[in-house]
């Protein structure tokens, strides 16, 4: 590695210098605690971190400025508290049948918007490699695009709270010296670059999701979606635990990266996304001229029955009061992944 650790600790002191803007508040719906008026403690906690002079203090000695500072431990209490808010949303979706429309798309917001500190918190972790650096970049280009998205999508954001819980695992990197992360650095490599892969289709697919809005799209590619959204699912769960068996490869044991009111909560999206198919439907469900429409498809030959037929597709845009176009039909006769793939050639959104 040509990191320079001097470089570096000069540039965490200055993430960890993080203040609060009174016209930026925080997203969450939980009260933080409030900053600390003094950091002189965090050289102290630097040192208990640190286990030689080689590894990163990492809450090191900041420059005294006006305003409220926060310390690497209060940032990290921070980050912990929004993985608790926006899993305690999420865990809300599994009763979408009991929310309307426009309070699935509130919960979704409140998901995209609500992980500001675990992003500053991380972003301390990632300075630590280079790999994982662009991981973190990977997900503030992915998160900036959804806040500016019109309206956000309950479904997209159960993937996104997995995206973020995997993200912060990065803090394992604190526990890992330079010299021992020189040991581990072709699984530190590769788990990185295949997690800032997946960061980056996953952009592509909500982008694709998002361009594609009309009706006739979610309905006959709903399967496509879920399919996508599983293997999202797995993926970054999956990176997770690499991401934790870092810690074992180097020190021989297991950290607890989040608290256990985290990890409980966050039990609950495997029974959330496995009702993803509850949250498609939600889309306009007072709209009394979408009843029985996914029954109309199975029982004209299903989703790829009615895609190759035009009789069908006209039938079926009447019914969702859509004009079905001849790109439209293209576009539906196309492979998914063709899709992506194309929509990945000819966007720089990612």
């Amino acid at each position: 590695m040509t990191c320079s650790w001097k470089k570096l600790a000069r540039r965490v002191a200055t993430l960890i210098k993080f203040r609060r803007s009174s016209s930026d508040p925080p997203a969450n719906k939980t009260s933080l605690p409030a900053p600390t008026a003094s950091l002189n403690s965090t050289l102290q906690d630097a040192k208990a971190a640190a286990a030689d002079d080689t590894k990163l203090a990492l809450d090191a000695t900041v420059e005294k400025a006006p305003g409220p500072h926060f310390s690497l431990h209060d940032l990290e209490n921070f980050a912990k508290q929004e993985l608790e808010d926006i899993a305690q949303v999420v865990d809300e979706l599994k009763n979408a049948k009991n929310h309307t429309v426009r309070e699935m798309t509130k919960y979704a917001e409140h998901v995209v918007n609500g992980v500001g500190h675990v992003i500053q918190y991380v972003e301390v972790f990632a300075g630590l490699h280079p790999a994982a650096e662009a991981v973190v970049g990977a997900v503030k280009k992915v998160v900036g695009l959804e806040k500016q998205r019109h309206e956000n999508d309950a479904h997209i954001a159960v993937i996104h709270t997995y995206m973020i819980n995997t993200v912060f695992h990065l803090n394992v990197l604190g526990s890992i010296s330079h010299d021992q992360l020189s040991h581990v650095e072709s699984h530190m490599q590769s788990v990185c670059h295949n997690f800032k892969t997946t960061i980056n289709e996953f952009g592509m697919f909500v982008d694709v999701y998002h361009n594609q809005w009309q009706k006739i799209y979610k309905f006959l590619f709903a399967e496509h979606h879920r399919e996508k959204l599983e293997h999202f699912r797995v993926t970054f769960s999956n990176y997770r635990g690499d991401l934790d068996r870092l810690s074992v490869m180097v020190n021989g044991k297991q950290l607890s990266t989040v608290s256990s009111n985290v990890t409980r909560t966050l039990s609950h999206l495997d029974e959330v996304l496995n009702k993803s198919g509850d949250i498609f439907k939600l889309v306009d469900k007072f709209d009394s001229r979408l009843e029985g429409i996914e029954e109309w498809i199975m029982a004209h030959g299903g989703a790829s029955g009615v895609i190759q037929s035009d009789q069908y597709l006209e039938e079926l845009g009447i019914k969702l009061n859509e004009r079905i176009t001849d790109n439209m039909k293209v576009v539906l006769r196309t492979e998914f992944d063709q899709i992506l793939q194309g929509h990945e050639q000819v966007s720089h959104v990612i």
